[in-house]
Parts: C-alpha cells; structure tokens; sequence
C-alpha cells in the first residue's frame, strides 16, 4: 500500500520556496512523507520536465504523487513549458499524454485525471497505470467535485488495492463544516470502495482541529488508513503552502 508508514501527506506548489525548504529537511523527516506536488512549469525553464529534475533534487530518490495544477496562469502563452502542461489536460486517448509525461520519472505516482471523463474512460486509464506498474491515486478537492462519482466506480472497479485517495479541503476558515464533509463523504461518496487494501488521506489548512476531525472519522472504517496534514494559513491561495 503506497501510504504504508507515511505520516504527511502535503499538497506542495511547486515554487522555489517550497522546493528549498522540502530540499533541507532531514532525510528522517522525508522518509515519513508522501508528498503530493502540483504540476507546473518550474521558474525560467525551458521544459515542463525541468519541473521533474527540481523536485527529485529536493526529494531525492523517493516517491511522490504528482498532479496538474489546475489554478496555474501564465501571461506568458508563448511559454513551451506552459504549452506542455496545456497539452497534458487533453483528455484524448484516456490521457494519453499526461501518463507519457508521468512515465518520465520512476518515481512518480499518477493522480487520476477524470474531467470529461466518464467510468468506462476513467477504468481505461487506470488500465494503463496498471500495466506499467504505477500506483496512482485519486485526489478528491473539495468544492471541484464534478466527475467524481464516475472516478470513485472506476477505482472500486479497478480490483486492485494499488491506489491512495486523497480528500483535499484546501484552505478554510471554516473547519466544522470541512470535518463534516469528510464524514458525510466518507460514509457515502465512497462507500463502494472496498478499504481493505486501500489508503485514504484527509488534508486540510488553516487550523484544523485534529482531535475533532479523529473523534468523526474513526468510525466503522477502521480499515482505512488515515494520515492527516495540518498546514498553516493561507497566504498565497487556494491548495499552496506546507
């Protein structure tokens, strides 16, 4: 299970300032990560690959969960590195491009792109991770939850237990109702996801009451492995920061 002994699973932009930080934490505190980074063209580069050297360089030979950055802009259209991220949300061939891409690094698992996507579609492309031996993982933002029922019945489909759910709760200044999203999605948005060989991690930020959010979801879903990540007030946007 790719969860297995790991305490922190971050959703990191990928900015200098995160890359440094993660860069100089010790190699103890990296072996009980399972960072999740979103995809974007690193600063002056030339490549949308050049994003992929800066965080195995911070992130030396472990594994990491990439997804696209969906909230990136840039001013500049002209930028390849851009044109490539543009080219990895095409939804043509099951996301043909974006598992080339991810096939670029062994140490890279995949997070399931499902807009415009319906289950059959999404069962193809877990296929593909499946038959190059990539565990993936599907990453459930709160508030975007368009076409995620039809990802949930493809992954309790899948017949495997090689995947990792994320539920990201983003920023809040309202944790008591975040809490009870991830229970009430819990007990029902993923009720036909068998938890025996899966792992599901909750993420949140800006002040998250851990013991609450123990007290509402150790329930009848012991099987599940929980791993919570408590990062600090917003200060750059939505799904950023440590």
């Amino acid at each position: 299970m790719i969860l297995d002994d790991k305490f922190y699973v971050p959703t990191l932009a990928v900015r200098p300032g995160e890359m440094k930080a993660l860069e100089f934490l010790s190699a103890a505190a990296k072996n009980r990560m399972l960072p999740c980074f979103l995809l974007a063209p690193w600063v002056s580069s030339r490549s949308l690959e050049r994003t992929l050297t800066r965080i195995e360089r911070a992130f030396h030979k472990r594994h990491y969960i990439l997804d696209i950055d969906s909230n990136y802009s840039s001013l500049n259209k002209d930028s390849i590195p851009l044109q490539e991220l543009e080219r990895l949300k095409e939804p043509a061939n099951f996301y043909s491009n974006w598992l080339s891409f991810v096939e670029k690094s062994p140490w890279v698992y995949p997070c399931i792109q499902y807009n415009s996507q319906g289950e059959a579609e999404i069962r193809k492309q877990i296929e593909s991770y499946q038959n190059v031996r990539r565990p993936y993982c599907l990453r459930i933002v709160h508030g975007h939850e368009e076409g995620v029922s039809e990802a949930i019945s493809a992954v309790a489909a899948s017949g495997a237990a090689d995947f990792a759910i994320i539920l990201e709760g983003g920023w809040t200044d309202d944790p008591l109702s975040l809490s009870l999203w991830f229970d009430g999605f819990i007990a029902n948005g993923l009720r036909t996801v068998d938890a025996s060989g899966s792992n599901l991690t909750f993420e949140s930020c800006g002040g998250f009451p851990l013991g609450l959010l123990c007290a509402n979801l150790a329930h009848a879903h012991g099987n599940i492995h929980y791993c919570f990540a408590r990062r600090s007030s917003a200060t750059c946007g939505f799904g950023q920061g440590p």
